[in-house]
């Protein structure tokens, strides 16, 4: 394994597209998909750790952001975030379900993601979770 973004990107593009019943584009590389749309982006503070564990074989952190816009701002769009913020049995829409279906996105990275609501946007009718992912990094020089 390697950290290569690229590939990061499209494990968690693949892995959205699988498991969100609801009809929503992915955009994982900055396409300009239309709502309603997940984005992802790196975390615009400290988006990278390149050495959580040292050594030719260590650990990277890499942090993201998915960004939620269900499209509008009316009665109907809140319901349509919501659905996307929910958890559980039986929720189809749910990103966070969507994530943990596979921690390591079809083995790209390393178990240790972890997915939280980060903001909440009611005027604007979106929300942002921080997601941040552990991969192996196989010939690195520390």
């Amino acid at each position: 394994m390697s950290l290569t973004l690229s590939t990061i990107r499209q494990a968690i593009r693949a892995q959205l597209e699988a498991n969100i019943a609801r009809e929503v584009n992915i955009d994982v590389d900055g396409e300009g998909k239309p709502a309603p749309v997940i984005r992802l982006e790196l975390a615009p503070s400290d988006p990278i750790d390149y050495w959580v564990t040292f050594g030719s074989s260590g650990i990277s952190a890499v942090r993201f952001e998915l960004i939620v816009d269900p499209a509008g701002v009316d009665q109907s769009a809140v319901r349509r975030l919501d659905d996307f913020l929910g958890v559980g049995t039986g929720n189809g829409s749910s990103v966070l379900d969507a994530v943990y279906v596979d921690p390591t996105f079809g083995g790209v990275l390393t178990a240790g993601t972890v997915c939280n609501l980060l903001a909440y946007d009611a005027v604007n009718v979106s929300a942002t979770f921080a997601l941040e992912v552990h991969v192996v990094k196989q010939g690195a020089e520390a």
